[in-house]
């Protein structure tokens, strides 16, 4: 029997769903439409503008937007489809009084006042006066068309019902939460309520809980759902998280939040805050700037003007109030500054924080007992992960490099590593300590009798496969290197400063700086890491304050990986895997430099993708040599649009893989291609071998133990459909007996401080839970058995050193540290 199981939180949308709504239709009609309709006319026919454009007006876009400003003001009663069609229609839910649709039709005309009476629009509005339309005070007239059947929510312009319909549910209920064994007695009822903040989302109550640091903080719990095609059904997907509240960034300005510090400082661009009516939550968003005398400025947003109206008109709360508890020091109970707990992951993606698995139990629990029409999908068993080597792993221990698992597939078979450090650093030592250590602790591989020490600072590397790597440890103290740059010094002049220190330096050279960070313009960070890449070296940074063994060990093994080390599970024997991205520079905002990667058993290989350029394949350890130059190649998304440098990349592509005889893996990473159906993409695909596409999944799925036996941190397969993998992975290196095991949300609310030790904490999740969400493998193309490439994909997923699964493979994993260097 499986050992594991997933429960996929995707509920079956059925009829009877969809008939119990209380949804009435009217169409809007009238002098407003009429100019609407004129003012789009206005745009393509007279301004020739065409609708692409149209869309990156900012002011424009917040007039064809109007129907999400209805979304934010009432998010589970009012919904209008899109404003700029012949026929728009609007949603209204049967509770809506009188007074309430008069405030619709009010919201709906000031709205394309504003944009009419803009003092940069007097064209548009002498062309509206010589049509004989009105620019103002407009008239609506809306016609009833019946009630909202089954057939209206199919199409997909009205999916947002759906959600609305479903935000409907927890209306006046609470939810039991924290209900597993080890919680029961202590388990919450919390409410949810709805809330619009540029997509439809459930707000929990607001919760008091201390966190990890032992620091009183506020939360709230969201729920957000999400509409799904499969099979021409259709799916309801949620999202479940935490949310983090700030009362006041005054009040919060010690916790070195960046949010806050952002609005503090009148750098912040758009933070949202959440105004509680007793009913639902109204986001506003808005943004901070600071005069030339240092006075900082609180704006809302344009298109949030008619919303912060709307509410001096329902819940007297002004733009004033808005200011001032923005800059209060004391919380209120009806505005909350609240923001989505975060970690990053590759290309922007975000995963938010989320509650134990048993958390997201009880609130599916609640769904499929309380939503008539929902239907919870089957969980699903685990699949044997097939290993394409003899190597196998059934289990990974701390964040240390295994040679058992790990190869080389550089060039070069011995490199110097520079250690660049001022005086009174022991950083050579910790990094001598990290090679000879037998502690299981304190030692950088799990295979330490690998690791042979021949001379002081000199040491050598054997893996599995019997390649052996030597790398000779550097010491250069120099406070010249080191010092803070100054006002007019060029990448030049620091460079031409490190080879006077150090002198001629070998090709095969990587370089570990100990440098201490400063807030201020005198930070040498930057120009000495582009300095060296200039000469041609890859670089990782360190700063001593905060240094000690694991963030050591972290600079180091992201170094190692640079160069060629590499997680050996994944063998490809004969076959060559190619990826790509489209690397944005960190310090250059809209420059693009895309890649493409080639991956076989014995090495890696790299090429930018330049215009009239051909592709040339490089080892990963050359590619640094000539990547300060690469900057004069970049695309310019100011100049050239993201469908002409994918062209671009897929033209290179398909002349490679016409040239390549090998069998080729085509690994489409992320949502890294805007069109997906291109024909150009389909001629690559008609002569690759396999082609498998790889993203996080965007719903949530839970692992669970089908035995009572204890879990075993083998790398775990699902598939859900014939094509479609799912890879998790495991949570957490301790043994237990279940996955679904305590209450986050529990220990956090039962908590009082960690310094009485007759404190009875709930076991389970506090303290070591990690969730993640679900890697989604899809088999495009396979000439390989599916489960044998599936397989390959999940193996990938760990990183050179024994941690835990990384939400990417590492195939692609190389190309995510060359942001930092163009």
């Amino acid at each position: 029997m499986s050992k594991k199981v997933i429960q996929v939180l995707s509920y079956k949308i059925t009829n009877s769903f969809l008939e119990n709504n209380t949804f009435n239709i009217y169409s809007i009609n009238g002098e407003l439409k009429e100019s609407i309709l004129e003012i789009i006319k206005f745009h393509t026919n007279v301004l020739n503008k065409n609708w692409e454009d149209l869309r990156q007006d900012w002011k424009f876009k917040n007039l064809i937007n109007i129907p999400y400003k209805i979304n934010s003001i009432s998010p589970y009663r009012v919904f209008i489809s899109d404003i700029d069609n012949a026929n728009p229609l609007l949603f209204c839910d049967k509770s809506l009084n009188e007074e309430e649709i008069q405030r619709i039709k009010w919201l709906l005309s000031t709205s394309v006042t504003d944009y009419i009476e803009d003092k940069f629009k007097k064209d548009l509005k002498d062309h509206l006066e010589t049509k004989n339309l009105k620019t103002t005070n407009f008239n609506i007239d809306l016609d009833y068309k019946g009630e909202a059947t089954k057939n209206t929510f199919i199409n997909n312009k009205n999916f947002t019902l759906i959600k609305m319909l479903f935000m409907k549910h927890f209306l006046n209920k609470k939810v039991r939460i924290g209900t597993c064994a080890e919680a029961i007695e202590n388990a919450k009822e919390i409410s949810f309520y709805p809330s619009y903040n540029g997509k439809h989302e459930l707000v929990s109550d607001i919760i008091e809980a201390y966190n990890y640091n032992n620091q009183l903080k506020r939360y709230a719990l969201f729920i957000t759902p999400k509409i799904e095609v499969r099979n021409s059904e259709l799916y309801l997907n949620i999202i479940i998280g935490t949310k983090v509240i700030l009362d006041s960034y005054e009040h919060e300005i010690g916790k070195k939040t960046d949010l806050i510090k952002k609005i503090h400082y009148g750098k912040n661009e758009n933070s949202t805050l959440y105004i509680f009516d007793g009913e639902q939550y109204i986001s506003v968003k808005f943004y901070t700037k600071k005069s030339e005398n240092d006075i900082i400025y609180i704006f809302p947003k344009w298109e949030y003007r008619e919303i912060i109206k709307n509410l001096e008109q329902t819940t007297n709360i002004t733009f004033n109030d808005i200011k001032n508890f923005l800059k209060d020091t004391n919380s209120r109970n009806d505005m909350f500054l609240l923001h989505n707990q975060y970690r990053s992951i590759k290309e922007k993606n975000l995963v938010s924080d989320s509650l134990h698995n048993n958390d997201k139990l009880d609130i599916s629990n609640f769904i499929v007992e309380n939503i008539k029409g929902l239907e919870i999908i089957d969980s699903v068993s685990e699949i044997e992960v097939v290993y394409p080597s003899e190597i196998k792993k059934t289990a990974r221990n701390g964040s240390k490099i295994d040679l058992l698992v790990s190869s080389y597939k550089g060039k070069y078979n011995s490199f110097n590593l520079y250690v660049i450090r001022k005086n009174n650093s022991e950083i050579i030592k910790l990094i001598n300590q990290l090679f000879t250590s037998t502690s299981e602790t304190e030692s950088l591989f799990t295979n330490y009798e690998k690791v042979e020490s021949p001379n002081e600072n000199i040491f050598v590397v054997t893996f599995n496969n019997n390649v052996a790597i030597t790398i000779n440890i550097i010491d250069i103290c120099s406070d010249y290197i080191l010092n803070d740059t100054y006002e007019g010094e060029t990448v030049d002049d620091r460079a031409n400063l490190i080879t006077e220190v150090i002198g001629e330096i070998p090709v095969n050279s990587l370089f570990l700086i100990e440098l201490e960070m400063i807030s201020d313009k005198a930070d040498a960070k930057k120009i000495i890491r582009q300095a060296f890449i200039k000469l041609g070296f890859i670089n990782q940074f360190i700063i001593p304050s905060t240094m000690n063994i694991n963030n050591l060990k972290q600079r180091l093994c992201k170094l190692l990986q640079c160069i060629g080390f590499y997680n050996a599970l994944t063998y490809l024997d004969e076959k060559t895997v190619y990826t790509f991205s489209f690397v944005e520079s960190e310090s250059r905002k809209g420059i693009i430099l895309p890649f493409i990667i080639k991956i076989t058993e014995k090495s890696i290989q790299v090429s930018p993708v330049l215009k009239n350029t051909p592709v040339n394949f490089v080892s990963i350890n050359e590619i640094y040599t000539n990547f300060y130059n690469l900057k004069n190649y970049t695309f310019d998304l100011q100049k050239c649009n993201m469908q002409e440098i994918e062209n671009i990349l897929l033209i290179n592509l398909l002349d490679i893989f016409k040239n390549d005889n090998t069998e080729k893996i085509l690994l489409l990473e992320g949502n890294q291609l805007k069109e997906t159906d291109s024909d150009l993409l389909k001629k690559i695909i008609s002569i690759s071998d396999n082609v498998v596409k790889i993203d996080l999944l965007d719903i949530e799925v839970i692992v669970k133990n089908a035995t009572n036996d204890d879990l075993t941190f083998t790398p775990t397969l699902f598939s859900l459909t014939n094509d479609t993998f799912v890879s998790i992975g495991d949570k957490t290196q301790s043994q237990r007996k279940s996955l679904v095991y305590g209450s986050k949300l529990v220990n956090f609310m039962k908590r009082k401080t960690k310094n009485k030790p007759d404190d009875n904490i709930v076991n389970g999740a506090f303290g070591m839970y990690q969730d993640r969400r679900a890697f989604g493998i899809k088999i495009i193309k396979n000439k390989m058995d599916k489960i044998s490439l599936a397989s390959l994909i999940k193996l990938s997923r760990f990183r050179l050193t024994s941690e835990i699964h990384c939400n990417e493979t590492s195939f692609y994993n190389y190309l995510t540290y060359f942001s930092k260097y163009f």
